[in-house]
């Protein structure tokens, strides 16, 4: 099963549901521009409840798309991953050597530097 199937299994399609729940408010805020006076307070509830269960829809979308990027990221983030170590095991290899030649250059530097010394003071 990929990860889409399991997402859908757990949250069914939200984004027919938000789209269900959009029409649904629309619908009922365009008969309360043209209801009579005797109709408004049931239309004001169904609208209230409307709104509410579009928040809801809207929710579990916010959750499906965190969700899937989570999953996104886990099959994307290894190879990310992978490539982070390889870069910095790369860095760290070609700092070690250039840290390595210089303290080499400089210990020969000071070796003849001690030799050069030690001859002068002979003569």
């Amino acid at each position: 099963m990929g990860y889409e199937t399991g997402i859908k299994n757990s949250f069914g399609n939200v984004h027919n549901a938000v789209l269900l729940k959009q029409g649904l408010l629309l619908s009922i805020q365009q008969t309360l521009e043209t209801a009579s006076l005797f109709d408004i307070d049931g239309l004001l509830f169904q609208e209230k409840i409307a709104k509410e269960e579009l928040d809801h829809a809207f929710y579990y979308q916010y959750l499906f798309w965190k969700e899937r990027a989570k999953m996104l990221w886990f099959k994307d983030g290894d190879q990310n991953t992978a490539f982070f170590h390889v870069v910095v095991k790369g860095r760290n290899n070609f700092m070690g050597f250039i840290v390595y030649g210089l303290i080499m250059s400089l210990l020969r530097i000071k070796f003849w530097t001690f030799i050069k010394i030690f001859m002068l003071s002979l003569l």
